[in-house]
């Protein structure tokens, strides 16, 4: 069987099938529908497209009147067909004649984890987050969407912030998108569905959320081990990291849901990150009969490691080596890339400027605020990435202090020197602060436990004590999240339009577990139970690390989050300021 993607279905399919995963299914050869194919007139064909005009038109070019290319045809069209589009497969005959499958899948969406999503939409923020009406781009974001609910089995109660009208519109015209899926498919069903055997579990909510409301968190630094990697390291869609222009290891590293280790270990601090691997690496070396320190529960840095696991060549291990290695290997370039820029430094400003409050919890006075932006401006010039970095804290600068007064706006760029596409930074990252929620954000909390004391070993050894103090900021979708979960978010300020909120509700029984991958080979944790109807987060603008971790933080409740596009500090700041990508 030969399997033929157009471009839109291979962004689909690749995150969650692998080249196994189809040949499990008869499939023998996989091809791009826009290039050139050799004709295998007795084999079936299965076409998986969006449906587009391109793609139809190139699925009927391959069964004109010189010759057909396959033998039977089975279509999958990732959205609804167009009836316009139906038409001109109605008048291709010889692909009609061969015709035995036409589907449509609603997989109009990248599942890029277990419980993350994106619509492949990036540049949506300046579209709808920006005060402007773009009806167009609406239906677009509402007919993806309406994808993921009815992949799902979700008929969601949707939720959005009143006032915005973007928001508005998404949710009335997703709102019309499920109730016409529900009446010309009288077989499909959704859960919370009254009368339906197919499930107890309560109906979902979905909360859109505007992009707008919280410009600072893509501008700050994470230290979770997923965000490290993606804002340091040189990362592509599929997860492959390399390094220098090379992969490391002199092969192509994956980081993705195939890795148990990673799906662990992503959403936690560095230094705990490295704490596990060292304790992975001690267990691994101690089974295979090597000894890893001269002194009896020494500690290793990273460098240490790495050479202890060189000596683990047993056949029995060598699997767990390779991907202990590999995540060893990882972390010493995060951390490598942290001290080589003193990013430490940095984010203690970033975090006295956006929490309010220094490490001692005392509040960050407007002249206290501007004094450390200067000197950490001035630091950055010596260090690498010395144009994103200060890019960087200037937005962040620009966002905690709200409203910015003239005065200080002109006292900086005349103090620090900034250069014309900094001052234009300055300016579009003020005006961003007119569309943000009039109360100041809620009190920070801090967000991570501290760890055993003592000093690092090494320069890119595990952060120390007072290293967490770089993770003192909470994203504000956490506090929304959380309510949410709760049944706690108010009614007014988030209505539902379409039914009654009380009917969100979780009941106490234990109806459905995460799909958070919970148990690999190297233990075992035990799966929450979750009540009440599924939450799905959909921010319009894109989505940081920072609020995919978040997500999973909560109990509870089952928590999935989607957004128009993933979103990185430097994608980021070139969206919001395009002057500023001169500087990155």
């Amino acid at each position: 069987m030969v399997l033929v993607f157009d471009g839109t279905a291979t962004r689909v399919v690749t995150p969650v099938l692998g080249m196994y995963d189809l040949m499990e299914e008869r499939v023998t050869l996989v091809e791009s529908l826009e290039k050139k194919r050799q004709p295998f007139t007795e084999m079936e064909v299965v076409y998986i497209v969006a449906p587009t005009s391109e793609s139809v038109q190139r699925i009927c070019a391959d069964f004109d009147a010189a010759q057909c290319m396959y033998g039977d045809v089975h279509i999958f069209f990732l959205s609804p067909i167009p009836d316009e589009l139906m038409g001109v497969l109605g008048k291709a005959p010889l692909l009609v004649q061969r015709l035995k499958t036409l589907k449509e899948l609603n997989l109009d969406f990248l599942a890029i984890e277990s419980q993350v999503f994106h619509l492949d939409m990036p540049g949506t923020y300046t579209q709808l987050c920006t005060g402007a009406v773009v009806p167009e781009t609406c239906h677009f974001v509402a007919k993806r969407l309406a994808t993921v609910c009815i992949t799902s089995n979700e008929f969601p109660f949707i939720r959005y912030k009143t006032g915005n009208t973007n928001m508005s519109h998404i949710a009335q015209i997703l709102q019309s998108y499920m109730e016409e899926h529900v009446a010309r498919s009288p077989t499909w069903w959704f859960h919370g569905q009254a009368g339906s055997k197919k499930t107890s579990r309560c109906r979902s909510t979905l909360l859109l959320v505007d992009r707008a409301d919280d410009p600072l968190t893509p501008m700050m630094h994470e230290y979770t081990y997923q965000a490290m990697v993606n804002d340091l390291l040189d990362v592509n869609e599929s997860g492959a990291v390399k390094f220098n222009g090379k992969s490391a290891a002199g092969s192509e590293v994956f980081l993705n849901e195939n890795d148990e280790l990673w799906v662990e270990l992503r959403h936690e601090h560095i230094a705990k990150v490295i704490e596990t691997l060292g304790d992975r690496v001690k267990e691994l070396s101690k089974n295979a009969g090597a000894k890893l320190a001269k002194d009896s529960g020494a500690n290793l840095n990273l460098t240490e490691m790495a050479d202890a696991m060189k000596k683990v060549t047993s056949g029995e291990y060598q699997e767990m080596n390779a991907k202990l290695s590999k995540h060893l290997n990882v972390t010493q370039q995060c951390m490598a890339k942290f001290q080589e820029s003193d990013l430490m430094e940095i984010s203690r400003v970033e975090q006295n400027l956006a929490t309010g409050v220094n490490e001692e919890g005392q509040t960050m006075k407007p002249a206290k605020a501007l004094e450390e932006l200067l000197d950490a401006l001035q630091q950055a010039n010596a260090r690498p990435l010395a144009a994103e970095i200060r890019s960087r804290l200037i937005a962040i600068y620009a966002i905690s202090q709200r409203p910015l007064s003239d005065d200080d706006a002109q006292l900086l760029v005349r103090e620090a020197s900034l250069t014309p596409e900094e001052q234009a930074l300055l300016s579009q990252a003020v005006a961003m602060t007119t569309r943000m929620p009039v109360a100041p954000p809620a009190e920070k909390k801090k967000f991570f436990s501290l760890g055993k004391k003592g000093q690092p070993k090494s320069a890119i050894a595990a952060p120390s004590e007072g290293d967490y103090s770089a993770s003192r900021y909470v994203c504000p979708l956490r506090d929304i999240v959380e309510r949410l979960a709760e049944d706690k978010l108010s009614a007014s300020e988030f209505p539902c339009i379409n039914g009654d909120m009380a009917a969100t509700m979780a009941d106490s029984k234990p109806v459905v577990q995460s799909a958070r991958q919970t148990h690999n080979r190297y233990g075992t944790k035990k799966k929450p139970a979750h009540t009440g109807g599924r939450i799905i987060l959909f921010v319009v603008g894109g989505c940081s690390d920072a609020e995919k971790r978040s997500v999973y933080e909560v109990t509870g409740r089952e928590v999935m989050i989607g957004a128009t596009a993933p979103l990185s500090s430097r994608g980021w700041l070139a969206e919001v300021a395009p002057t500023a990508a001169a500087l990155l």
